[in-house]
This record gives C-alpha cells, structure tokens and sequence, in this order.
C-alpha cells in the first residue's frame, strides 16, 4: 500500500460547458435565436443566489417571454434561486411547473414549499398526488382537481408524456392532467412558467417522439428555465428546439464559478486493482471499515452512493453468499436500523422504494443528483479494475457513472460542506496524457498515458464543432448509398427510410460519443477522477490524499519465467458476460510491441512486486527484460537477445516522424546511418574475422578509425537507454574497447554462416592463420514480424477500420 498526502493539486481555472451566443449560429454565421450573454459575479463567499435573483425577479425581466439558461457551479445557490423566482411568479399569478429527471427531487422542492414558504399540501400538485388519485376520482369534486393548483412539481417524463421504458403509453390520469391544465390556462387566460431542473440528468426523457408534447403549452407559456450546472450538447439541442415556444429569444445567465476553500470538503480517492462486487466484498470492508467505525463512533453522517444497485444492496441486507456480509459492521457498531437502502423500485427488491433521508445511514445508488449532504463523510463506490479494464467493453456498464464526467462530477458534488469524501474506484490501466511529475508522487509514477487524441485533455467548449465534424464523416462514407435511394424513381412509392439527421444524432448518441472514447469525458471512469482532482476540477472539495493497494506479487529465484507467465495469462484472460475470454491474443494482434509490452508493465506496477525476496521500490529491471523475452517468443516467435534489440532500434527509428522524435530515436537513427558503412569496411570480401583480436594490425586500423569516430554518439546512447544498461541488454560495457563493440556490431548488423570447409584467413593470401567467417551480407532492418519496436504505437489495420478518411477525422481535435 503507498499513501500519498503530499500532493497539492494544480490552481487551475473551473472548466465547464459555457453556452454562448456562437452556440447558436449555423454553420454559415447566422442564426434564427435572439440571444442575450449575461454574466452572474459570485459573492465572497461563492454564492450567486441573491443576484440572479435579483436579476431574474426585475420587473422587466419577469414580463419578458423568454427561455433562460441558468448555468451555475454546484452548491452556488441556484436551487435557492429557483425556488425564490418560482415564488416569485406565483406571487405573479403565473402558474408554475418545476419539472426535475427524479422523484427525490420532486419531494424536496414540495417539502421546501410546504415547510418553508407555508404553502398547504392540496394546493401543490406532485407526483404524490397521482399516487392517491384514479382515473374515476380525477374529475370527481370541485377543489381537488390537480391541474387547478398553481404549482406542480412533477417529473420530465410527466410533463413530456414519456411513460418510461416499459410502458407505451402514458397513464390516462397523468395525461387527462395535462389536457385539463391546459385547457383551464386558456380559457382562464393563464400563463405558464416551466422550470427543467437538472436538465443534465433528464435529457434521455427529450425524444422527438415526446417533444412534440411541449408544444401544446406554445399559446399558454411565458417562460422557460433550463438550470444545471453541468449543461451538454443534447441539452443545447433541447434549448433550441424548444426556443420557438418562447418566440426565439434565449437568455443565457453564466454565474461566476467561483471555489469557497472556506467550506470545501477533503477528497480522499482510494486505487485498487483488487476486484469487488455484490458476491465479493472482501476488498472492500478492508477499506471501508475503519472509515466507518470512525464516522459512527464520533458521531458523523455516513452516505453511502454505490454505482451499483446490487451492490448497494449486498451492503444493506443479508446475502446468501458468505463474503458479502459487509452488513456486519453495522450490526457490530449498532446501527443497522438506521441503515437506509436507497435503491429505486423493481419486481426484485428487497423492500419499498427509499429516498436519501438526512437522519439515516444512507446507501444506495439514487442520489447522485438533486440531495445536499452537509458534513459528516461520504464514500463513493467506482467500478473495479475488472469493470473499467475490459477490453471487449467500449461503451462500459458502469451504473449510475455510466454516462461519463458530468455524472461523476454531479455524485461527488452532494458534499456541500466541511465533511470527507472517499472515492474508492479500481486501477485504470492508463491515465489522461498529462505532465504527472511535477507532483513528485510514486503512486502516478507508476501508471502509464494514454497518448493518443482520446487520452489527451478536450476543448469542453469545441463539441458541438466536433460532433458535426464526426457525423459528416460517418454520413459521407453512406452518402452515395444515401443519395441513390433518395433518388430512386419509386421512393415515394417505399416504405420511409432515411439517414438520421444530426439534430437526431445529437440528441440520441451525442454524450455517448464523447464518454465512450475519451478519456477526458469519463471514458472508464479513473483517469477523469485522477486528472480532475490533481486540477482542482471538483468546485466543492480538494484533493487531500491519494491511496494506492497494492497487493504483493513475488517472484522466485529459478521461478520467474513461468511466474510471469502465470500473470500475464491471468491478467488477460477475463469473464465477459459469463463467458472465459483470452484476450492476450486479441491484444498481440491489434497493437504495438511498444504497446505491449508497456501494458503488462503497467499491470504489474498495480502490485508491490517482491523480486527474489526483496521488496522492490523501483520496477525491476531484471522484469523488464523477461516481459520482453516473453513478448518476443510468445508474439514473433523469436529467443530475443541484445543484438537484436540494436538492431531493431536502428531499424524502427528511421521510420519515426520527425515531430514525434525523442532524443533517444535521433541518437538511433544516426546509428543506423553507421550501419552501412560499418558493412563498407569489409571492402566486398566474401569472409569476415570471428573476432577483433584475430584480425591482422592493419585491418584493425580501419576499424579503430572508425569507432573513435562514433565513439561520442555510442556514449549518448550508453547514457539515454535504460534498456541498453547492465542489469538489462548489456549492450555496452562499462568501458567501451573496440574488441567488445567489434563483436557487438557484426552480431548485430551483419548476416554471416561458418564455412563448409574451415577456412582460415592464410586462404586468402593473408599473413596468419586465423579463423574466418562466411560473410553473407548486411542484415535488413526489422519488420513487424522479425523484430520488437519499441518506439511508437500502430494499430494493425484489419477490416478498413483503419482507413485513411478514420483516422484524420480526429486530427481535427
């Protein structure tokens, strides 16, 4: 195990989606929105709340039909706001309608409107009304009609007449509402003010199929509020769809991001490669146990969010299976009964559906939006190395992180206080591209980059730019297939069928696009979590310390070969949906020796390695080479040794652009320009001396000349490559003599066979009689297949995948 409580994370600006007035122009420039910029400054303390409201409740702001885009930090006071502004336009005479993405939402603005604003429950319409009432009861009576009241607070799916994912239509109650509520605004002559809160969360409920729905409030709407602080590109689509109900004008509110160090909680992130689950959580109550122990004996709140529904429940209730009692530790500390399951409702639940409660031992997986946790600590459970590492899993099932950074980002900001956060979450197999040395951590020494376009850092404010430039791309590889359709004498005549269009795109695939590749997006969930907390990206917490397990893996004198073996299967052989894939095969066959060989290194460095029964500090050496050997003999098929490793650097490293050059692939690609003339000294002869010292004194003067005169670019490498040392290829002795680098080069760089007949120099006229070689050749340089590379990455091209047009889509971003 390593702790680090040393790093202090970079004072980097809070970066975030900021929608402006070029967000909603069209390609050419120009655009059907009136939009207005209007920016919110935070108070010394960070909040916003009491100038938005000041500004959103002006009179003339309170008369002007618009949609307003709220966007603020978490815990700013934007649900103060929200509640101060709806107040307000009740006040107005506006009929208003909160609509949030879950119902624990909904029972938080109803409890702050009846407990704080005095409002009687039977004059709020919520989704609890429609649980008491039936389709008879609904139009029976003169005051309890729902639609009558002049605050609804309901969800998205309600309001949008989605009926979820089970149902096909929505229920005749709920819809017979809508209907009714309508029809009373306009024969009343009402107006209708809509808040979405936490837009982020609901977006999935805006399908076309049920936009439509919206537009029957066109006549009766005055305003639209979209609030949230993590706004994406399926919201901006929302926003300008439904701009039209609003007569085209946008108001866009961006409040000051602003971090209160005064009232930030410690963030704590635990890494661990050991895998945990609802059947196994054995990894887990060694970590979570004195954290606990603690929170409840000094009397603290303890908030539990799992990214798993089972999970969360395996830590509630009693399992059959005997490594999943974690539900011990409160039975021993006494507090079971105040542990609450908060886990939403199917046919296999263990009990009734349970909302966050303040007073509660909360665990569960529906609150990662829209609840404040106060102080006390809080842990959040991640996936397991075992989820985030699949190599088969592009889109990855990570429960409620599922849909990238601005969940995670949302579940860690429930801490508005002076309280801990753990996030225990399992080891990525490499990080964000990113300069990690300059924290002087061993912990993220260890871990390898991602150097590619989907590891590297994004521009959050270039997505739409980038989405479009991907959906072109995809739609231009179909376009002639498209157009020869569209134009086929008896189109109209066909059932419809036609490409989607980006808009549909967008709202459908658009964060998919980006959390399933890139890292930067929440792409397997780790290296977003690392990279944000070393640049301060969380607005209500700091990083304090960072954690890694690190369980021991030995090796053996005499044993090492086939112990490393043993990982290296292990590691790669993984359980995909209940089926035993290898994938080591897989992986030798998609990428690079570079790649490879890196990767294995990288899985081992999850583990404290124990090498000949000492405890190794620094990645050995010694296991650098066996991985090495291994990937040689198990991919190429080949017994590797130094002189192929030279010349497999020579040969790769001519084929290095020049951007991409590093010191260490310029000092190589010198050498192989000594390659050839090494070959040229031997003048065409058809024989070669086995050794140095068996050449005459006249032959070796060429020679001398000629590794005096490399002898300084010998010496840079001898200093720049590890791999060249000692303790690894040896390539150069601590001393260079012309002997040792005589028999290094011919062994590397030329081909020769003994004689049939054992000829001896004097054969050739030549005074003594030393043993010779039959000089064949200069050796080519490596290929693929009959060398290891070790310097740049490729991935093999099978099926077209890799085409010309694929791969320079991205180098747009």
């Amino acid at each position: 195990m390593q702790l680090d409580e040393n790093i202090t994370p970079l004072k980097t600006e809070l970066i975030y989606r900021k929608f402006t007035t070029v967000d909603f122009e069209f390609e050419d420039g120009n655009s059907a929105f009136d939009v207005d910029d209007i920016d919110i400054p935070a108070d010394s303390e960070g909040y916003v709340s009491k100038q938005l409201i000041e500004f959103l409740i002006d009179e003339s702001e309170l008369k002007s039909k618009n949609s307003t885009v709220i966007n603020a930090g978490v815990g700013q006071g934007k649900t103060t706001a929200v509640h101060k502004v709806a107040e307000r336009h009740i006040e107005e005479g506006y009929i208003v309608i909160i609509a949030t993405p879950f119902r624990s939402i909904v029972e938080k603005y109803s409890k702050f409107f009846t407990q704080e604003v005095k409002m009687p429950e039977d004059r709020i319409t919520t989704m609890e009304s429609f649980d008491k009432e039936t389709s008879d009861e609904f139009f029976s009576g003169e005051e309890t009609f729902l639609y009558d009241n002049q605050l609804h607070i309901v969800t998205v799916n309600l309001l949008l007449g989605n009926p979820g994912n089970d149902a096909h239509l929505q229920s005749s109650v709920k819809s017979q509402y809508l209907s009714s509520l309508i029809g009373k605004c306009k024969s009343q002559g009402k107006k209708i003010v809509i808040f979405f809160d936490e837009i982020h969360a609901g977006i999935n409920s805006f399908q076309y199929k049920y936009i439509f729905n919206l537009f029957k409030f066109k006549d009766i709407l005055h305003k639209l509020f979209y609030v949230s602080a993590t706004f994406s590109e399926s919201s901006l689509l929302v926003i300008q769809n439904l701009a039209i109900l609003t007569n085209d004008k946008i108001k866009l509110i961006n409040c000051e991001r602003f971090r209160n160090e005064e009232l930030r909680a410690k963030l704590n992130l635990i890494i661990t490669p050991e895998n945990y689950s609802s059947k196994n959580t054995k990894a887990l109550r060694e970590e979570l146990n004195p954290i606990i122990t603690k929170a409840v004996n000094n009397k603290q709140k303890l908030s539990v969010l799992s990214y798993s529904k089972k999970l969360a429940e395996s830590l509630c209730y009693d399992s059959y299976e005997k490594d999943s009692f974690f539900n011990e530790i409160f039975k021993e500390l006494n507090v079971y009964d105040k542990v609450n399951c908060c886990v939403n409702v199917d046919d296999n639940s263990y009990k009734e559906n349970n909302h966050y409660e303040k007073d509660k031992i909360n665990i569960g997986t529906n609150f990662k939006t829209g609840i404040d946790i106060e102080d006390g600590i809080y842990i959040i459970l991640m996936p397991s190395s075992a989820s985030l590492n699949k190599n088969f899993v592009s889109d990855g099932n990570f429960g409620v992180f599922t849909n990238g950074a601005n969940s995670i980002i949302q579940a860690i900001a429930r801490m508005r206080g002076k309280g801990e956060i753990y996030i225990i979450m399992g080891t990525p197999n490499e990080l964000i591209d990113f300069d990690y040395h300059q924290f002087e951590s061993e912990i993220l020494e260890g871990f390898k980059l991602n150097e590619s376009n989907f590891g590297k850092a994004q521009n959050i404010n270039n997505k739409t730019i980038q989405l479009r430039s991907f959906y072109n791309f995809q739609r231009n590889y179909l376009n002639e297939q498209i157009e020869e359709f569209e134009n086929h004498d008896n189109s109209n005549f066909r059932p419809i069928l036609r490409y989607p269009s980006f808009e549909e795109y967008v709202l459908e695939r658009g964060e998919k696009y980006f959390y399933n590749q890139y890292l930067y997006y929440g792409h397997r969930v780790s290296p977003f979590i690392i990279w944000a907390a070393l640049n301060d990206q969380f607005q209500n917490c700091t990083l304090n310390a960072i954690k890694q397990i690190s369980p021991v893996i030995e090796f053996t004198r005499g044993n090492e070969k086939g112990e490393l073996e043993e990982f290296i299967n292990e590691s790669y052989s993984e359980d995909y949906y209940g089926y035993n894939t290898f994938t080591l095969d897989t992986t030798f066959f998609q990428n690079s020796d570079k790649y490879i060989i890196q990767d294995i290194k990288t899985r081992l460095a999850k583990y404290s390695i124990r090498y000949h029964g000492v405890d190794k500090r620094v990645f050995p050496r010694e296991l650098v080479k066996l991985i090495i050997d291994f990937v040689a003999k198990a991919k190429k098929g080949i017994d590797y040794n130094k002189f192929m490793y030279l010349n497999d650097c020579v040969s790769f490293s001519k084929n290095v652009n020049e951007e991409d050059e590093t010191e260490l692939i310029k000092l190589y690609k010198q050498l192989h320009q000594q390659k050839k003339r090494f070959f040229d000294l031997f003048q065409q002869r058809e024989f070669m001396f086995s050794t140095y010292n068996s050449m005459p004194e006249t032959e070796k003067e060429l020679f001398n000349r000629f590794f005096d005169e490399i002898m300084p670019l010998l010496n840079r490498i001898k200093e720049s490559d590890s791999l060249a040392s000692r303790e690894m290829f040896d390539l150069f002795s601590r001393t260079l003599t012309y002997t040792s680098l005589y028999t290094l080069f011919i062994n590397s760089f030329l081909e020769f066979e003994k004689f049939d007949v054992n000829r001896r120099s004097g054969f050739y006229g030549l005074e003594g009689n030393k043993p010779v070689k039959k000089l064949l050749g200069l050796k080519h340089d490596s290929t693929r297949t009959t060398g290891l590379n070790f310097f740049y990455d490729y991935k093999e091209n099978f099926e077209g995948y890799e085409s010309e047009g694929f791969t320079e889509i991205f180098k747009l971003f």
